[in-house]
């Protein structure tokens, strides 16, 4: 199947505004190196994306090849409800994504906000269904947000630049910030958000007064890319993984691969579980079930919520 690069020319009242080559390069520089590169491949192509609900949707289709449908669309308020929306009109498939140059209500774990500055990447993409019967439906289904964060940080890895893994889904560079994902299931469509500190990365006073955890940017790590074509060589690469996990690993196994990946194994930390006074202990590892494996007052616990922080 041939997939498309679609910039949207409609807006969706309350959902996103239009994404057009010449407003979407005026954003940042990242976004115009995209523009233009995109429009080097070719010339765009008028196209109109027919909606479960009536009607359709215009777009501009450029020529470059994508593993899976990507839907630019302008300002919104997360790439979360865009993909929602998307989903709700029959037009996101696993693996398609809704990507954006500019985010106003971005949320994270707790539904905290997330910086969303320009330049950087935000998109969500539809995960693909629980692998199959082969190790059990359930298992790998309370681990996919933190096969998500592997394979992003798997990626990355190909790409030159070495990630550690926050529990439970958070990507670090020298222990710095550098990516946010959040997981959500409903009605049986799971979507991954994924916001890429790419060209900039949050100032220190900017983050929350209670974040331990400063931020870097990509750039920083030598990466520079143009936003949609990283989002490209990420997505087609977990695509290829994916098929390889489940080919040669089971859940038990895949821990094992993403503990080698967790940072601050080991260490003493700050633990936030929801409204509850923070408190310090020990990380352990991660339990079978995905939950963070912590040791408290010389008994162990495990928490599948809430926030940790290294000392």
């Amino acid at each position: 199947m041939k997939h498309s690069l679609v910039l949207l020319q409609d807006e969706v009242e309350g959902v996103f505004s239009p994404a057009r080559p010449e407003e979407t390069a005026a954003v940042h520089s990242s976004w115009a190196r995209q523009i233009e590169e995109l429009t080097a491949a070719g010339q765009w192509r008028r196209v109109s994306l027919p909606l479960a609900s009536g009607g359709e949707l215009r777009g501009l289709a450029a020529a470059a090849p994508t593993p899976a449908n990507i839907y630019v669309c302008g300002e919104c308020g997360s790439t979360m409800d865009a993909a929602r929306w998307l989903s709700g009109e029959g037009l996101l498939e696993p693996w398609d994504a809704a990507a954006t140059v500019r985010q106003h209500s971005a949320r994270g774990q707790m539904r905290r906000p997330w910086s969303s500055l320009a330049g950087n990447l935000f998109a969500t993409v539809r995960w693909p269904g629980p692998p199959g019967e082969r190790f059990g439906v359930e298992a790998w289904d309370r681990l996919t947000p933190l096969v998500v964060g592997w394979m992003l940080a798997e990626a990355f890895s190909e790409l030159g630049v070495e990630l550690e893994i926050k529990w439970p889904n958070d990507l670090l560079w020298r222990g710095r910030k550098t990516a946010g994902i959040l997981v959500e299931e409903r009605r049986g469509v799971t979507v991954a958000g994924v916001g890429l500190n790419l060209a900039k990365a949050p100032d220190a006073e900017d983050l929350r007064a209670d974040s331990a955890v400063q931020a870097a940017s990509l750039n920083e790590a030598g990466l520079d890319p143009p936003p949609l074509t990283l989002w490209i060589r990420l997505v087609t690469f977990c695509q290829n993984c994916y098929k390889s996990l489940l080919r040669s690993a089971g859940p038990q196994e895949f821990l094992q691969r993403f503990s080698r990946r967790m940072a601050w194994t080991g260490r003493m930390a700050t633990v936030r579980e929801n409204d509850c006074a923070p408190y310090q202990a020990r990380i352990v590892g991660v339990a079978a079930d995905g939950g963070l494996r912590i040791r408290r007052g010389g008994t162990e616990h495990i928490i599948y919520s809430g926030s940790v922080n290294a000392e």
